[in-house]
């Protein structure tokens, strides 16, 4: 049976973990932005279906190669694919070159431990294999994802599109902007609280948070006031970042090293499906009916989303690792298909 040494952790602040942060803030806010400047920019030329498609055609390739990421990281390292994925970004985006370059010099300078060689097949499709039976083998994971499905078709997808063309309208590209922000400022806050708080029941503690983020469609649903907008989504923030820290705690302390990034990128790629659906179908749909009407739905099943997470038991009763102990992989809360 295989087991995974889980040890307690030191100070947070480390050599290492300050030059991974610092690759992190400084690569981020290139992609936090393009989502803004596309509804901005494409939303003025070609509506909710022009931003919707070109966010559906950037998010739909992430789906399918990330899985491929996931076989060549547990090959030869995060950090490799990581400097990797910055060079080329380097290369290709000038505009905010500079921050992938940092990204990729604080990533080189980790201080690392010996990567743990991949057990089993050899061939792409082997390790494809086994990262699908490793994933599918949890049921408090494969559960969340497909639940995270619909959550993205009819939330997290559709909202971008929708959102930036009701705020345009009403306040102005600015006021978008600003709202934006407000989610961002909410993040950091959300972040936060998570490193303090370790609840027994992680999932379950993240799904009540989510409740927080059907502010994020109602309020532009309601026609709120900018400071009411930055509010919901400051809220909506909070419960958005303290749920992602709930639940990427879970897979890496659930899923032995050796797979780790194989059985993640299924499920991001399972997750962020349902957002490029979503994306795809906002402008045809809002077309036929209201916008408003449709963040609305949204807001809904924010609330029925959290609902499913509580009641779904595998779910709801996953605790968190303990410290400093041997995890049987094969066993615990995972459940089997």
């Amino acid at each position: 049976m295989r087991t995974a040494l889980l040890t307690t952790p030191g100070r947070l602040w480390t050599r290492n973990f300050t030059l991974y942060f610092g690759a992190r803030a400084v690569s981020l806010p290139g992609d936090a932005m393009l989502p803004v400047v596309t509804a901005l920019a494409v939303g003025a030329i070609h509506g909710v279906s022009g931003v919707g498609s070109v966010l559906a055609v950037w998010t739909a390739p992430f789906v399918l190669f990330v899985l491929f990421g996931g076989v060549f990281a547990d090959r030869i390292g995060a950090r490799t694919m990581m400097v990797g994925a910055d060079a080329v970004r380097l290369a290709t985006q000038s505009v905010v070159a500079a921050t992938f370059l940092i990204s990729g010099l604080c990533l080189v300078l980790l201080r690392l431990p010996g990567r743990t060689p991949v057990i089993g097949s050899s061939s792409l499709f082997g390790d494809l294999r086994r990262g699908w039976s490793e994933f599918r083998s949890r049921a408090w994971m494969w559960s969340v994802i497909l639940i995270w499905v619909f959550f993205g078709m009819l939330v997290f997808g559709p909202y971008v599109p929708l959102g930036s063309r009701l705020i345009g309208e009403r306040l102005g590209d600015v006021a978008f902007a600003w709202v934006m922000a407000g989610l961002g400022a909410g993040t950091v806050l959300g972040g936060l609280i998570a490193i303090r708080l370790r609840p027994a029941h992680p999932l379950a503690a993240g799904g009540i948070a989510m409740s927080g983020f059907a502010c994020i469609p109602l309020s532009v649903a309601l026609e709120l006031p900018l400071p009411l907008l930055m509010a919901g989504h400051l809220i909506g923030g909070v419960a958005w970042a303290f749920w992602s820290v709930m639940w990427s705690t879970s897979v890496q302390t659930q899923v032995a090293p050796d797979v780790l990034n194989r059985v993640t990128a299924y499920e991001v790629a399972g997750s962020v499906s349902g957002v490029a659906i979503g994306q795809a179908l906002a402008g045809p749909v809002a077309e036929i009916v209201d916008p408003r009407e449709l963040l609305l739905l949204s807001g809904a099943v924010s609330v029925a989303v959290c609902a499913a997470l509580l009641l779904t038991p595998a779910i709801r009763g996953l605790r968190r690792a303990p410290l400093s102990y041997a995890r049987p992989e094969a066993e615990g809360n995972a459940g089997r298909l």
